[in-house]
């Protein structure tokens, strides 16, 4: 373990001479002990780009270590650190046919790197703590910040050898593009993703991408791709997401039709927010319509929607008051929503239904099983489920459409 050690203690320094990088590059390639190649990959973060570029690149020559629990990570946390600092060196990377024969860069590095770029969209970022449950984290987007990093997306589609190296780069770039479509982007940006629409297959993570960058031929696409069915679940909450953020109208009817007739749970769940994010009093007069006959998760769901938006949220209660749609009892978080409303008439509409209900016994029994099976849910089901039962990966399952919990 003494080399081990060693490299440990050189990259605790985070500095090494010429000499002493030069050895370490040459120990990336011939070291045979996986440990000291994972306490090597860990070093690299602490390391210059300058040092730790030539070993990253001779630790990615090892397909070996494809197979391995950590090396593949470890590698692209290596690479992630340097991202700002060795833009140049990585766009090379992405020019050289010989790095994509590594199963390294092409099974966990390639779609990683595009990820990370349409990811970042500002410098503040940070996270939430609810209920004792962490979001996910936010991103606060800076269209100057923004158009920095699609600059250079456009520029790693524009460096990719071939059609099958895009692709995957763009996969990378369609998970992480999130929010609302954008006006404008880097003419490089658009250049690229013309080049490669204009290149055989349109597939999905292209389509989502172009679109977002705000092509209307691209999001034309990516509706009749919805339309068309047959799609893999990964497309299809692309494509699902996308339409929530730029809500075209030429969606709408295929939206509530399959809504009507999904019977999974967790699609119909993702089916109702995209919906939500029209803001459209059809989407608000469907949604009631269908109410009643949701299960009581996607009845949470919905009440929640209808909660949410100001003008929503009055012609909901409004509608509530004259009886033309009865939502059961709205949860504590709910009305503290509708309170928090701006809008005088949000507030006014909300007491006068709690007034009308404020002796209704079977009411305030169901307020108080909801609460206390909301608390007990939160403190401790959510922290590994989390607050809309969608689970984690590798944690926790989905409770969503459960034949236990519902």
């Amino acid at each position: 373990r003494i080399r081990e050690w060693a490299v440990r203690l050189l990259g605790d320094r985070k500095h090494v001479e010429a000499a002493t990088a030069r050895e370490l590059a040459a120990l990336a390639q011939r070291e045979p002990d996986v440990e000291v190649r994972v306490q090597l990959a860990c070093s690299l973060k602490r390391l210059p780009a300058g040092v730790a570029w030539p070993v990253l690149r001779a630790m990615l020559a090892r397909d070996e270590d494809a197979t391995d629990g950590r090396l593949p990570l470890l590698l692209w946390w290596a690479v992630e650190s340097k991202a700002e600092t060795a833009r140049e060196e990585l766009l090379a990377w992405v020019a050289d046919p010989a790095v994509w024969r590594s199963r390294i860069f092409t099974d966990y590095l390639a779609r990683r790197i595009g990820r990370r770029f349409t990811a970042d969209q500002g410098p503040r970022k940070y996270w939430t703590l609810s209920q004792g449950v962490y979001s996910d984290w936010i991103i606060e987007r800076s269209p100057e910040y923004f158009a920095r990093n699609l600059d250079f997306c456009g520029r790693l589609l524009a460096a990719a050898p071939g059609q099958r190296e895009a692709n995957l780069l763009l996969t990378g770039m369609a998970e992480g593009f999130t929010g609302e479509v954008m006006k404008e982007v880097a003419a490089s940006f658009q250049a690229a993703l013309l080049a490669r629409w204009t290149q055989g297959e349109r597939g999905a993570a292209l389509v989502v991408v172009a679109a977002r960058a705000g092509q209307s031929a691209a999001l034309a696409e990516a509706v009749a791709k919805l339309r068309g069915g047959a799609l893999p679940e990964v497309e299809r909450r692309w494509l699902l997401d996308l339409i929530a953020a730029a809500r075209p109208a030429e969606a709408l009817d295929w939206l509530c039709e399959q809504t009507l007739k999904e019977k999974n749970e967790a699609r119909r769940t993702a089916l109702l927010a995209t919906l939500g994010g029209y803001r459209d009093p059809a989407v608000d007069v469907f949604l009631r319509k269908i109410y009643r006959t949701l299960t009581p998760r996607l009845q949470a769901t919905v009440q929640r929607l209808l909660c949410e938006e100001p003008a929503r949220a009055l012609t909901t209660l409004e509608a509530v008051n004259r009886g033309e749609f009865e939502p059961g009892v709205f949860s504590s978080a709910n009305v503290a929503l509708l309170r928090g409303h701006a809008d005088p008439r949000i507030r006014t509409e909300l007491e006068r239904h709690l007034a009308a209900r404020s002796g209704d016994p079977a009411l305030q029994g169901a307020q108080r099983l909801y609460e206390s099976g909301r608390v007990a849910y939160s403190l401790t089901c959510a922290p590994c489920h989390q607050e809309a039962g969608e689970g984690r990966i590798g944690l926790a399952p989905s409770l969503i459409g459960s034949r236990w919990l519902q």
